[in-house]
Protein backbone atom coordinates (compact mmCIF):
# COMPACT_ATOMS: atom_id res chain seq x y z
CA UNK A 1 0.00 0.00 0.00
CA UNK A 2 2.98 2.62 0.63
CA UNK A 3 4.32 1.91 -2.74
CA UNK A 4 0.40 2.48 -4.33
CA UNK A 5 0.52 6.05 -2.36
CA UNK A 6 4.10 6.80 -3.41
CA UNK A 7 3.35 5.86 -7.29
CA UNK A 8 0.18 8.25 -6.94
CA UNK A 9 1.78 11.17 -5.59
CA UNK A 10 5.19 10.61 -8.03
CA UNK A 11 2.04 10.69 -10.87
CA UNK A 12 -0.48 12.85 -9.22
CA UNK A 13 -0.73 15.18 -11.93
CA UNK A 14 -2.63 12.71 -13.76
CA UNK A 15 -5.14 11.52 -11.35
CA UNK A 16 -5.47 15.33 -10.93
CA UNK A 17 -6.38 15.95 -14.86
CA UNK A 18 -8.52 13.06 -14.62
CA UNK A 19 -10.95 14.62 -12.08
CA UNK A 20 -10.29 18.78 -13.52
CA UNK A 21 -11.55 17.42 -16.72
CA UNK A 22 -14.61 14.94 -15.82
CA UNK A 23 -16.23 16.88 -12.94
CA UNK A 24 -17.25 19.90 -15.50
CA UNK A 25 -18.04 17.25 -18.27
CA UNK A 26 -20.53 15.35 -15.98
CA UNK A 27 -21.98 18.79 -15.01
CA UNK A 28 -22.38 20.26 -18.55
CA UNK A 29 -23.03 16.64 -20.44
CA UNK A 30 -23.90 14.11 -18.45
CA UNK A 31 -26.30 16.58 -15.95
CA UNK A 32 -27.17 18.77 -19.06
CA UNK A 33 -25.95 21.49 -17.93
CA UNK A 34 -25.79 22.85 -21.28
CA UNK A 35 -29.04 23.95 -21.30
CA UNK A 36 -28.64 26.22 -18.88
CA UNK A 37 -24.96 27.44 -19.03
CA UNK A 38 -22.04 27.80 -20.74
CA UNK A 39 -19.25 25.51 -21.08
CA UNK A 40 -16.63 27.81 -19.36
CA UNK A 41 -19.14 29.26 -16.70
CA UNK A 42 -19.59 25.24 -15.47
CA UNK A 43 -15.32 24.79 -15.80
CA UNK A 44 -15.33 27.88 -13.53
CA UNK A 45 -17.91 26.18 -10.89
CA UNK A 46 -16.17 23.02 -11.12
CA UNK A 47 -12.79 25.12 -10.34
CA UNK A 48 -14.67 26.39 -7.09
CA UNK A 49 -16.09 22.96 -6.24
CA UNK A 50 -12.95 21.46 -6.15
CA UNK A 51 -11.34 23.56 -4.41
CA UNK A 52 -10.78 24.46 -0.34
CA UNK A 53 -14.18 26.14 0.09
CA UNK A 54 -16.12 23.11 -1.05
CA UNK A 55 -14.34 20.14 -1.60
CA UNK A 56 -12.08 21.02 1.11
CA UNK A 57 -14.74 21.75 3.87
CA UNK A 58 -16.40 18.54 2.86
CA UNK A 59 -13.33 15.87 2.63
CA UNK A 60 -10.49 17.60 4.77
CA UNK A 61 -8.20 14.15 3.97
CA UNK A 62 -9.36 13.61 0.64
CA UNK A 63 -9.06 17.38 -0.62
CA UNK A 64 -5.23 17.19 1.26
CA UNK A 65 -4.94 13.67 -0.59
CA UNK A 66 -5.64 14.53 -4.15
CA UNK A 67 -4.86 18.87 -3.82
CA UNK A 68 -2.26 19.21 -1.01
CA UNK A 69 -0.03 22.35 -1.11
CA UNK A 70 2.95 20.29 -1.60
CA UNK A 71 0.96 18.46 -4.49
CA UNK A 72 -0.32 21.34 -7.11
CA UNK A 73 3.63 22.84 -9.20
CA UNK A 74 1.82 20.89 -12.03
CA UNK A 75 -1.27 22.45 -11.57
CA UNK A 76 0.25 25.88 -11.41
CA UNK A 77 2.57 25.11 -14.26
CA UNK A 78 -0.41 23.66 -16.83
CA UNK A 79 -2.19 27.43 -15.59
CA UNK A 80 0.09 29.33 -16.44
CA UNK A 81 0.25 27.56 -20.18
CA UNK A 82 -3.23 27.20 -20.35
CA UNK A 83 -3.97 31.30 -19.31
CA UNK A 84 -1.26 32.07 -22.03
CA UNK A 85 -2.84 30.50 -24.47
CA UNK A 86 -6.14 31.74 -23.89
CA UNK A 87 -4.83 35.36 -24.06
CA UNK A 88 -3.34 34.33 -27.49
CA UNK A 89 -6.83 33.32 -28.76
CA UNK A 90 -8.69 36.53 -27.32
CA UNK A 91 -6.19 38.16 -29.50
CA UNK A 92 -7.35 36.20 -32.80
CA UNK A 93 -11.22 36.71 -31.58
CA UNK A 94 -10.90 40.23 -32.07
CA UNK A 95 -11.66 41.62 -35.47
CA UNK A 96 -8.63 43.85 -36.65
CA UNK A 97 -10.43 45.31 -39.49
CA UNK A 98 -13.53 45.97 -37.46
CA UNK A 99 -11.81 47.29 -34.66
CA UNK A 100 -9.84 49.77 -37.14
CA UNK A 101 -13.22 50.97 -39.06
CA UNK A 102 -15.34 50.99 -35.83
CA UNK A 103 -18.26 53.54 -36.39
CA UNK A 104 -19.01 55.69 -33.80
CA UNK A 105 -22.01 53.82 -32.30
CA UNK A 106 -19.27 50.70 -31.73
CA UNK A 107 -16.97 53.07 -29.89
CA UNK A 108 -19.36 55.10 -28.23
CA UNK A 109 -20.34 51.77 -26.41
CA UNK A 110 -17.44 50.26 -26.09
CA UNK A 111 -15.22 53.18 -24.41
CA UNK A 112 -18.52 55.27 -22.97
CA UNK A 113 -19.64 52.03 -20.88
CA UNK A 114 -16.52 50.70 -20.00
CA UNK A 115 -15.55 54.64 -18.52
CA UNK A 116 -18.73 54.67 -16.57
CA UNK A 117 -18.18 50.89 -15.40
CA UNK A 118 -14.99 51.52 -14.17
CA UNK A 119 -15.53 54.71 -12.75
CA UNK A 120 -18.20 53.16 -10.30
CA UNK A 121 -16.20 50.43 -9.67
CA UNK A 122 -12.65 52.55 -9.15
CA UNK A 123 -14.90 54.96 -6.80
CA UNK A 124 -16.72 52.01 -4.73
CA UNK A 125 -13.47 49.98 -4.25
CA UNK A 126 -11.69 52.79 -3.01
CA UNK A 127 -13.93 53.26 0.01
CA UNK A 128 -14.62 49.21 0.83
CA UNK A 129 -10.64 48.91 0.85
CA UNK A 130 -10.43 51.80 3.28
CA UNK A 131 -13.66 50.91 5.08
CA UNK A 132 -11.80 47.14 6.12
CA UNK A 133 -8.92 47.18 7.42
CA UNK A 134 -6.83 44.12 8.50
CA UNK A 135 -5.08 43.09 11.65
CA UNK A 136 -1.30 42.00 9.05
CA UNK A 137 0.18 45.16 9.13
CA UNK A 138 1.19 43.93 5.73
CA UNK A 139 -1.77 45.34 4.17
CA UNK A 140 -3.88 48.27 3.88
CA UNK A 141 -7.29 46.38 4.07
CA UNK A 142 -8.56 43.20 3.86
CA UNK A 143 -9.05 43.85 0.20
CA UNK A 144 -5.88 44.84 -0.94
CA UNK A 145 -2.49 42.91 -1.67
CA UNK A 146 0.45 43.72 0.61
CA UNK A 147 1.12 46.13 -2.45
CA UNK A 148 -0.06 48.84 -0.23
CA UNK A 149 -1.80 51.27 -2.35
CA UNK A 150 -5.43 51.89 -2.31
CA UNK A 151 -5.25 53.75 -5.70
CA UNK A 152 -3.44 51.04 -7.42
CA UNK A 153 -6.07 48.84 -5.64
CA UNK A 154 -9.05 50.94 -7.20
CA UNK A 155 -7.62 50.59 -10.56
CA UNK A 156 -7.47 47.17 -10.53
CA UNK A 157 -10.89 46.17 -9.09
CA UNK A 158 -12.58 49.24 -11.96
CA UNK A 159 -10.82 46.95 -15.22
CA UNK A 160 -11.64 43.99 -13.42
CA UNK A 161 -15.49 45.04 -13.15
CA UNK A 162 -15.01 46.82 -17.00
CA UNK A 163 -13.68 44.59 -18.76
CA UNK A 164 -15.70 42.50 -21.65
CA UNK A 165 -15.24 39.19 -22.16
CA UNK A 166 -14.93 38.67 -25.94
CA UNK A 167 -14.36 34.58 -25.98
CA UNK A 168 -17.81 34.01 -24.11
CA UNK A 169 -20.10 37.02 -25.56
CA UNK A 170 -19.01 34.90 -29.28
CA UNK A 171 -20.27 32.05 -27.47
CA UNK A 172 -23.34 33.57 -25.61
CA UNK A 173 -24.37 35.60 -28.95
CA UNK A 174 -24.27 32.38 -30.49
CA UNK A 175 -26.49 30.67 -27.89
CA UNK A 176 -29.24 33.77 -27.98
CA UNK A 177 -29.42 33.79 -32.08
CA UNK A 178 -27.63 36.95 -32.04
CA UNK A 179 -24.99 36.75 -34.19
CA UNK A 180 -26.80 38.13 -37.49
CA UNK A 181 -28.54 40.33 -35.27
CA UNK A 182 -27.39 44.16 -35.26
CA UNK A 183 -27.38 44.02 -31.72
CA UNK A 184 -25.40 41.18 -31.79
CA UNK A 185 -22.77 42.75 -33.93
CA UNK A 186 -22.24 45.38 -32.36
CA UNK A 187 -22.23 43.98 -28.92
CA UNK A 188 -19.49 42.16 -30.34
CA UNK A 189 -17.51 44.90 -31.71
CA UNK A 190 -17.92 47.00 -28.79
CA UNK A 191 -16.20 43.87 -27.05
CA UNK A 192 -13.58 43.27 -29.58
CA UNK A 193 -12.27 47.65 -28.88
CA UNK A 194 -12.75 46.92 -25.05
CA UNK A 195 -10.44 43.88 -25.12
CA UNK A 196 -7.67 45.64 -27.07
CA UNK A 197 -8.24 48.67 -24.15
CA UNK A 198 -8.61 46.67 -21.06
CA UNK A 199 -5.40 44.81 -22.24
CA UNK A 200 -3.18 48.07 -22.86
CA UNK A 201 -4.63 49.07 -19.30
CA UNK A 202 -3.47 46.11 -17.80
CA UNK A 203 0.19 46.41 -19.09
CA UNK A 204 -0.17 49.72 -18.06
CA UNK A 205 -0.88 48.93 -14.43
CA UNK A 206 1.27 46.15 -14.17
CA UNK A 207 4.61 48.65 -13.22
CA UNK A 208 3.24 50.03 -10.65
CA UNK A 209 2.61 47.16 -8.94
CA UNK A 210 6.50 46.35 -8.73
CA UNK A 211 6.93 49.67 -6.67
CA UNK A 212 8.72 51.56 -9.45
CA UNK A 213 8.29 55.67 -10.53
CA UNK A 214 5.89 56.83 -13.00
CA UNK A 215 8.81 57.23 -15.69
CA UNK A 216 10.55 54.12 -14.99
CA UNK A 217 6.63 52.14 -15.03
CA UNK A 218 5.61 53.28 -18.15
CA UNK A 219 9.27 53.26 -19.71
CA UNK A 220 8.96 49.02 -18.85
CA UNK A 221 5.30 49.10 -20.12
CA UNK A 222 6.11 51.04 -23.31
CA UNK A 223 9.54 49.22 -23.49
CA UNK A 224 8.38 45.96 -23.43
CA UNK A 225 5.11 46.02 -25.52
CA UNK A 226 7.38 47.81 -28.29
CA UNK A 227 10.11 45.03 -28.14
CA UNK A 228 7.03 42.45 -28.62
CA UNK A 229 5.41 44.49 -31.06
CA UNK A 230 8.64 44.66 -33.68
CA UNK A 231 9.31 40.91 -33.02
CA UNK A 232 5.57 40.05 -34.20
CA UNK A 233 5.97 42.73 -36.82
CA UNK A 234 9.41 42.49 -38.18
CA UNK A 235 10.20 39.17 -37.08
CA UNK A 236 7.50 36.34 -36.83
CA UNK A 237 5.06 37.97 -39.34
CA UNK A 238 7.69 37.54 -41.80
CA UNK A 239 8.69 34.19 -41.22
CA UNK A 240 4.96 32.99 -41.17
CA UNK A 241 4.90 35.14 -44.92
CA UNK A 242 7.67 32.79 -46.08
CA UNK A 243 6.31 29.90 -44.74
CA UNK A 244 3.08 30.44 -46.29
CA UNK A 245 5.19 31.19 -49.19
CA UNK A 246 6.69 27.97 -49.87
CA UNK A 247 3.61 25.27 -48.82
CA UNK A 248 4.82 24.82 -45.75
CA UNK A 249 3.24 21.28 -43.59
CA UNK A 250 0.67 22.48 -40.78
CA UNK A 251 2.60 20.69 -38.28
CA UNK A 252 5.67 23.15 -39.20
CA UNK A 253 3.47 26.28 -39.15
CA UNK A 254 1.53 24.84 -35.93
CA UNK A 255 5.00 24.21 -34.11
CA UNK A 256 6.33 28.17 -35.14
CA UNK A 257 3.08 29.32 -33.94
CA UNK A 258 3.58 28.07 -30.42
CA UNK A 259 7.41 29.05 -30.27
CA UNK A 260 6.21 32.34 -31.13
CA UNK A 261 3.22 32.77 -28.39
CA UNK A 262 5.79 31.76 -25.91
CA UNK A 263 8.41 33.62 -27.22
CA UNK A 264 6.07 36.39 -26.74
CA UNK A 265 5.32 35.87 -23.36
CA UNK A 266 8.61 35.58 -22.39
CA UNK A 267 9.49 39.43 -23.58
CA UNK A 268 6.78 40.70 -21.96
CA UNK A 269 7.01 38.89 -18.95
CA UNK A 270 10.59 39.75 -18.34
CA UNK A 271 9.90 43.14 -19.12
CA UNK A 272 7.59 43.10 -16.25
CA UNK A 273 4.14 42.60 -17.47
CA UNK A 274 2.55 39.17 -17.73
CA UNK A 275 2.95 36.45 -20.37
CA UNK A 276 -0.52 36.67 -21.17
CA UNK A 277 0.05 40.44 -22.76
CA UNK A 278 2.42 39.15 -25.08
CA UNK A 279 0.31 35.88 -25.80
CA UNK A 280 -2.59 38.30 -26.50
CA UNK A 281 -0.14 40.67 -28.75
CA UNK A 282 0.48 37.75 -31.01
CA UNK A 283 -3.02 36.99 -31.25
CA UNK A 284 -3.75 40.73 -32.11
CA UNK A 285 -0.75 41.21 -34.70
CA UNK A 286 0.36 37.87 -36.49
CA UNK A 287 -1.13 37.32 -39.90
CA UNK A 288 -4.43 36.92 -40.88
CA UNK A 289 -3.98 33.51 -41.96
CA UNK A 290 -1.88 32.47 -39.36
CA UNK A 291 -4.76 33.77 -36.58
CA UNK A 292 -7.60 31.60 -38.69
CA UNK A 293 -5.39 28.74 -38.65
CA UNK A 294 -4.08 29.11 -34.98
CA UNK A 295 -7.48 29.36 -33.84
CA UNK A 296 -8.76 26.70 -35.23
CA UNK A 297 -6.35 24.41 -34.27
CA UNK A 298 -5.75 25.66 -30.67
CA UNK A 299 -9.18 26.89 -29.06
CA UNK A 300 -10.63 23.07 -28.52
CA UNK A 301 -7.46 21.81 -26.51
CA UNK A 302 -7.37 24.67 -24.71
CA UNK A 303 -10.94 25.73 -23.29
CA UNK A 304 -11.53 21.64 -23.07
CA UNK A 305 -8.18 20.30 -21.83
CA UNK A 306 -5.61 22.71 -20.37
CA UNK A 307 -8.26 25.48 -19.50
CA UNK A 308 -9.80 23.28 -16.56
CA UNK A 309 -5.99 22.99 -14.91
CA UNK A 310 -6.39 27.47 -15.22
CA UNK A 311 -9.89 26.82 -13.55
CA UNK A 312 -8.43 24.50 -11.21
CA UNK A 313 -5.90 26.64 -9.96
CA UNK A 314 -8.55 29.61 -9.37
CA UNK A 315 -10.50 27.08 -7.12
CA UNK A 316 -7.70 26.07 -5.31
CA UNK A 317 -7.05 29.94 -4.45
CA UNK A 318 -10.41 30.58 -3.68
CA UNK A 319 -10.95 30.58 -0.36
CA UNK A 320 -13.37 32.02 2.05
CA UNK A 321 -15.42 32.26 5.03
CA UNK A 322 -19.24 32.09 3.36
CA UNK A 323 -20.14 34.33 6.68
CA UNK A 324 -17.24 37.03 5.90
CA UNK A 325 -18.61 40.58 5.55
CA UNK A 326 -15.69 41.55 3.09
CA UNK A 327 -16.15 39.06 0.58
CA UNK A 328 -20.39 39.52 0.03
CA UNK A 329 -19.47 43.32 0.40
CA UNK A 330 -16.49 42.98 -2.05
CA UNK A 331 -18.98 40.85 -4.60
CA UNK A 332 -22.24 42.79 -3.97
CA UNK A 333 -20.20 45.99 -4.98
CA UNK A 334 -18.70 44.37 -7.78
CA UNK A 335 -21.39 42.61 -9.30
CA UNK A 336 -23.19 45.88 -9.10
CA UNK A 337 -20.72 47.28 -10.90
CA UNK A 338 -20.27 45.24 -13.45
CA UNK A 339 -24.02 44.59 -14.07
CA UNK A 340 -26.07 48.19 -13.22
CA UNK A 341 -22.99 50.32 -14.30
CA UNK A 342 -22.08 48.41 -17.39
CA UNK A 343 -26.03 48.32 -18.47
CA UNK A 344 -26.82 51.84 -17.30
CA UNK A 345 -23.47 53.29 -18.98
CA UNK A 346 -23.50 51.45 -22.54
CA UNK A 347 -27.48 52.82 -22.66
CA UNK A 348 -26.74 56.21 -21.73
CA UNK A 349 -23.78 56.02 -24.29
CA UNK A 350 -26.06 54.19 -26.99
CA UNK A 351 -28.63 56.82 -26.84
CA UNK A 352 -25.87 59.54 -27.06
CA UNK A 353 -25.20 58.40 -30.47
CA UNK A 354 -29.11 58.13 -31.56
CA UNK A 355 -29.82 54.27 -30.20
CA UNK A 356 -32.88 53.39 -28.80
CA UNK A 357 -33.26 52.88 -25.29
CA UNK A 358 -33.94 49.16 -26.13
CA UNK A 359 -31.24 48.40 -28.20
CA UNK A 360 -28.75 50.30 -25.01
CA UNK A 361 -30.38 47.68 -22.58
CA UNK A 362 -30.15 44.81 -24.69
CA UNK A 363 -26.45 45.78 -25.79
CA UNK A 364 -25.26 46.34 -22.06
CA UNK A 365 -26.84 43.07 -20.74
CA UNK A 366 -24.75 41.25 -23.51
CA UNK A 367 -21.54 43.32 -22.26
CA UNK A 368 -21.75 43.20 -18.85
CA UNK A 369 -20.76 39.49 -18.95
CA UNK A 370 -17.05 38.88 -17.44
CA UNK A 371 -16.75 35.28 -18.10
CA UNK A 372 -13.12 34.60 -17.93
CA UNK A 373 -11.60 37.78 -17.97
CA UNK A 374 -12.18 38.97 -14.68
CA UNK A 375 -10.67 35.76 -13.41
CA UNK A 376 -7.60 36.33 -15.55
CA UNK A 377 -7.38 39.86 -14.60
CA UNK A 378 -7.56 39.27 -10.88
CA UNK A 379 -5.23 36.28 -11.17
CA UNK A 380 -2.59 38.71 -12.98
CA UNK A 381 -3.26 40.99 -10.24
CA UNK A 382 -3.44 38.73 -6.85
CA UNK A 383 -0.23 37.27 -8.40
CA UNK A 384 1.12 40.74 -8.42
CA UNK A 385 -0.03 41.20 -4.60
CA UNK A 386 -2.27 44.23 -6.02
CA UNK A 387 -5.68 42.77 -4.67
CA UNK A 388 -6.11 40.19 -1.33
CA UNK A 389 -7.19 36.31 -1.94
CA UNK A 390 -10.45 37.59 -0.79
CA UNK A 391 -11.13 39.72 -3.37
CA UNK A 392 -9.93 37.65 -5.91
CA UNK A 393 -12.64 34.81 -4.15
CA UNK A 394 -15.25 37.63 -4.67
CA UNK A 395 -14.26 38.52 -8.22
CA UNK A 396 -14.50 34.68 -8.55
CA UNK A 397 -18.45 35.00 -7.63
CA UNK A 398 -19.28 37.94 -9.43
CA UNK A 399 -17.58 36.39 -12.53
CA UNK A 400 -19.84 33.68 -12.35
CA UNK A 401 -23.17 35.27 -11.38
CA UNK A 402 -22.57 37.80 -14.01
CA UNK A 403 -21.88 35.19 -16.82
CA UNK A 404 -24.75 33.30 -15.54
CA UNK A 405 -27.21 36.49 -15.99
CA UNK A 406 -26.71 37.40 -19.21
CA UNK A 407 -28.73 34.82 -21.37
CA UNK A 408 -32.13 34.78 -19.26
CA UNK A 409 -31.60 38.52 -18.72
CA UNK A 410 -31.39 39.26 -22.73
CA UNK A 411 -34.16 36.52 -23.43
CA UNK A 412 -36.23 38.63 -21.09
CA UNK A 413 -35.32 42.05 -22.70
CA UNK A 414 -36.37 40.37 -26.06
CA UNK A 415 -39.78 39.39 -25.28
CA UNK A 416 -40.70 42.26 -23.58
CA UNK A 417 -39.50 44.88 -25.89
CA UNK A 418 -39.17 42.91 -29.53
CA UNK A 419 -38.10 44.88 -32.34
CA UNK A 420 -37.15 47.56 -30.55
CA UNK A 421 -34.35 45.73 -29.42
CA UNK A 422 -32.23 45.80 -33.04
CA UNK A 423 -32.29 49.82 -32.53
CA UNK A 424 -32.67 52.53 -35.28
CA UNK A 425 -30.87 50.37 -38.05
CA UNK A 426 -28.93 53.31 -39.37
CA UNK A 427 -25.30 52.41 -38.17
CA UNK A 428 -24.84 48.94 -39.32
CA UNK A 429 -22.13 47.39 -37.81
CA UNK A 430 -19.63 45.18 -39.63
CA UNK A 431 -20.46 41.44 -38.93
CA UNK A 432 -18.40 40.03 -36.71
CA UNK A 433 -19.85 36.10 -36.89
CA UNK A 434 -16.38 34.45 -38.65
CA UNK A 435 -15.20 34.77 -35.25
CA UNK A 436 -14.39 31.82 -33.58
CA UNK A 437 -15.73 31.19 -29.58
Amino acid sequence: MEELALNFKKYIIIPQGAVVVLVPFVLWHLFRGNRILPLAVIQILAGVLLGPSVFGALDPDGFKALFGKELTGGVQGLALVAVTLFGFIAGTDADREQIAHAGRSVVAISLGGMAFTAAIGAVAGYFVARGYPCASPEQLSCATGRNPSLVLFAAAFALAVAIPALPILVILTRELGLMRARVGQVALASAGVGDVVSWASIALILPFAKGTGIGEALAVAVGGAGLNYLFLRHGATRYFEHLLAVGAAERVILSVIGITIFLSGTITAVAGLHPVIGAFMAGIFLPERIREFAAAKLDQPTQLVLMPFFFLNTGLNTSFDFADPVVWTLFGVGFLACTVGRVAGTMLAARAVGETWAFGLAAGSLLQTKGLMAIVVMTIFAKEQVVSQTTFSAAVVMALASTALTMPLVRLIMARFGDAVHGSGRRPAANPSAQTA
